[in-house]
């Protein structure tokens, strides 16, 4: 449809801008919010012809006007663009809502998975937690049994430690006794050995001297049985002799 190009105004100018400015900045909310999910959108196809995407994809300062003709009128020229571009704005207005929508339906689907991986990673971490409390009850009442078990061991070493103490110090006390008693008994046996000692050789020397007496008496008397057995020896035979004188 040809459109005089020199003939557009400055309101139809801006009105263009501000329209492709939109639809640009559309453009690149729905490439970031596409980039953001990690999901690629289908593009959707304008309704319209393909003269009319040509001109809403490309900047008011990228029109060529050199190609528009000049053969309308200065009116039918701003009628028609006034009608195309109101064309364009319902175009881009429905693509907007159906962009929004698939948007609003994405973001929707993205929550709701989002709140249930959510709510499966906090009911999964509430659990580990539940068994790491769990296990963290379980770990301080074996230490506080161990502790109470170690006071119990500690108590009894310390009991241990005084009655081993008492029982070297009873040990020391009675070892002093035996060493005094033996040391006694050293002395005692000693005195008796010498006691023992003395007593036998008073012994030997009562013994020798008893000897030396009893010989003497046995030399004696056998000196003096011999002398009185002599005598009567001498007797009788004296007396024989007188017998015998006699009879001659």
């Amino acid at each position: 449809m040809p459109i005089h190009a020199k003939k557009i105004k400055p309101a139809g100018k801006a009105a263009l801008n501000k329209l492709a400015n939109e639809f640009a900045d559309f453009e690149n909310e729905t490439e970031d919010q596409q980039g953001l999910k990690g999901l690629a959108l289908s593009t959707e196809e304008l309704p319209k012809k393909a003269r009319k995407r040509t001109i809403i994809e490309q900047t008011p300062d990228d029109i060529s006007y050199s190609d528009l003709e000049e053969d309308e009128p200065e009116n039918g020229s701003e009628i028609e663009f006034s009608s195309l571009l109101k064309g364009f704005g319902n175009d881009i207005k429905t693509t907007l809502n159906a962009k929004r929508k698939r948007i609003q339906s994405f973001t929707q689907g993205s929550l709701k998975a989002s709140n249930k991986k959510f709510d499966e990673i906090w009911n999964k971490q509430q659990k580990e937690r539940e068994q790491h409390e769990d296990f963290s009850r379980q770990v301080m009442t074996v230490l506080n049994q161990w502790e109470i078990d170690l006071q119990k061991t500690r108590e009894a070493m310390e009991k241990l430690e005084s009655l081993y103490q008492q029982q070297t110090k009873l040990f020391n006390q009675q070892h002093a006794v035996q060493t005094q008693r033996l040391k006694r008994v050293v002395q005692l046996h000693e005195d008796y050995t010498k006691g023992i000692l003395n007593l036998k050789k008073n012994h030997e020397e009562h013994k020798r001297t008893v000897h030396d007496q009893l010989r003497k008496e046995i030399s004696g008397l056998q000196k003096k049985i011999l002398s009185d057995t002599q005598q009567q020896d001498f007797t009788n035979v004296r007396r024989s002799l007188e017998t015998m004188l006699a009879q001659v």
